[in-house]
């Protein structure tokens, strides 16, 4: 699992994050493991057929909402 930050703050709801990534907001993505090898950094340097598991709003205390980001043929599908 990971979080994300959407310029800076929590995305509310999975249809905030959603459209985020189509305007082109600024998306980091958390990575929650400790010794995991997820994807963590810029989803706009997300390398090509990751994928993310996202939970929100808030990963650690509000688990309200989870979302799957693949990145494939250099665009973020969300589902």
């Amino acid at each position: 699992m990971q979080g994300c930050w959407v310029e800076g703050e929590r995305p509310n709801t999975k249809a905030e994050l959603l459209q985020a990534i189509k305007d082109g907001k600024r998306i980091e993505i958390e990575d929650l493991q400790f010794f995991g090898s997820e994807y963590s950094g810029p989803l706009s340097k997300m390398p090509e057929g990751a994928m993310c598991a996202i939970v929100g709003p808030d990963p650690y205390i509000a688990r309200e909402w989870y979302a799957t980001l693949r990145k494939t043929k250099g665009k973020v599908v969300m589902t």
